[in-house]
Order: C-alpha cells, then sequence, then structure tokens
C-alpha cells in the first residue's frame, strides 16, 4: 500500500508538469481508448488490394520526381517522397560537430543577411571564434579517424548537436547545391568512398567532421516496409 502511494504522488508530480491532473489524464486515455474502438469497427470490413497500394506508390514516386526536378528543396521538404525514391548521387552521411557559441553564431548570421554586409570582415569575426573551439574539434578529429574508431561515440562525446533521440541517425544529403552551405556540400562529395572521412570543415556555426556512410537509395526491403504503412 505504501508503494502504492508513492507510485500515485510520482505519478500525478510527473502529469502535472504537462498540466495535467489524474481526473484529465484518465479521460484523455478513456477517449483514446474509445476513438480506438469507433476505429476499429468502421473498418473492420475494409480491405485493401495490392493493386491499391502499388498503384498509391508508383503516384508517389512520380509526385517525389517531379518535385525533385522543380526544385531540390521542394522534393527535400517532403518526408514521404524519400520512402519511395531518393535521386542518383545522393549520400547517406554521419556527423559530428563542434559548434561556436550560439549568441556568437547569432552574430554572425545576422551580419551576413545585412544589406551591404562586409563579408571579409565578418570572415574575420568568424575565424576569430573558429580558432577559439580548433583545439576540441582537433581533438575530435583524432579520435573518429583513429583505427578501429567507433564514430557514434566520438559523436556522442563531441558533437554540439548530439541528442539521444537522434543516437546513430543517417543523414540524406542531395548532389544539388543550395540545401546545406557551401562547404559542406563540397566536402561531402570530394569524399570518394563509403567510410571516408573529412577534414575540419569550417563554417559560420563552428567545425563540422563527416562522414560518408553509404550511397542513399531506397531497397526492397524499405518498400516493403513502407508498403504496410500505405496498406
Amino acid at each position: 500500500e505504501k508503494i502504492l502511494e508513492k507510485e500515485k504522488e510520482l505519478f500525478n508530480e510527473y502529469i502535472a508538469g504537462f498540466g495535467l491532473t489524474e481526473d484529465t489524464f484518465l479521460m484523455w486515455q478513456t477517449n483514446t481508448a474509445i476513438q480506438k474502438k469507433v476505429n476499429d469497427y468502421v473498418l473492420k470490413d475494409v480491405t485493401v488490394s495490392d493493386s491499391e497500394v502499388d498503384d498509391y506508390i508508383t503516384k508517389l514516386k512520380a509526385e517525389a520526381k517531379q518535385a525533385y526536378e522543380k526544385s531540390a528543396s521542394s522534393y527535400a521538404t517532403d518526408s514521404e517522397y524519400k520512402k519511395v525514391w531518393i535521386p542518383e548521387d545522393a549520400r547517406y552521411i554521419k556527423y559530428i560537430a563542434v559548434g561556436i557559441a550560439s549568441s556568437d553564431y547569432a552574430e554572425i548570421n545576422a551580419a551576413r543577411n545585412e544589406s551591404g554586409a562586409d563579408d571579409a570582415e565578418i570572415d574575420k569575426k568568424r575565424d576569430e571564434k573558429l580558432a577559439e573551439i580548433k583545439e576540441k574539434a582537433d581533438a575530435a578529429l583524432k579520435k573518429a579517424t583513429a583505427e578501429g574508431a567507433d564514430f557514434d561515440a566520438v559523436v556522442k562525446e563531441y558533437s554540439s548537436a548530439y541528442s539521444e533521440s537522434t543516437a546513430g541517425e543517417q543523414i540524406l544529403v542531395l548532389n544539388s547545391k543550395g540545401l546545406i552551405s557551401d562547404a559542406l556540400y563540397d566536402a561531402v562529395f570530394a569524399l570518394e568512398k563509403p567510410g571516408d572521412i573529412s577534414g575540419l570543415i569550417p563554417t559560420d556555426s563552428g567545425y563540422y567532421i563527416v562522414k560518408y556512410v553509404s550511397d542513399a537509395k531506397v531497397t526492397d526491403s524499405d518498400l516493403s516496409d513502407y508498403r504496410k504503412t500505405v496498406r
């Protein structure tokens, strides 16, 4: 009984952090359960044929290709497109970002966007900030390129962009300029083969170290999984 009382106390503290009481939480869960039962009942006699799934995927592939031909950014902003079609020469990468202070980056970025910006002066300020993190960036590069190195472990140790929710994630980079900075684009596509790791890439936000993981493509397994979602 004491354990149960403590559990209730901790539970109420937890949901209070989301602005919920025990009653509102219970109402929310009850409504969710009712909605699922209604949904299951409404759909119980609905069947979807293989041809309907195929037609949907074929149409989505065509839309993805048209979007990419029109604008690479239009393609890139639709997560569904990437599940059925990826343009040739795209790559999967992982990266380490050794960032300068966010306030310094904000200042540099704002200066870049001002009318009549003095790029030479801005570059000088950026280089000063990069110098402050160079030692850390060098240490990250040394660990990342050491024989038998675990790149993901180096990301966790050094990257300012690391988070538990995205740990180990591969990033799709399209072979189209304008989606990422020119410095990053040039570095990514200068790597010759999967497994290659770049040197330090200086940008306005800090240093990047990029690993070329693999060529990007939609596999049969990917499509098989997506077919279940479509159905």
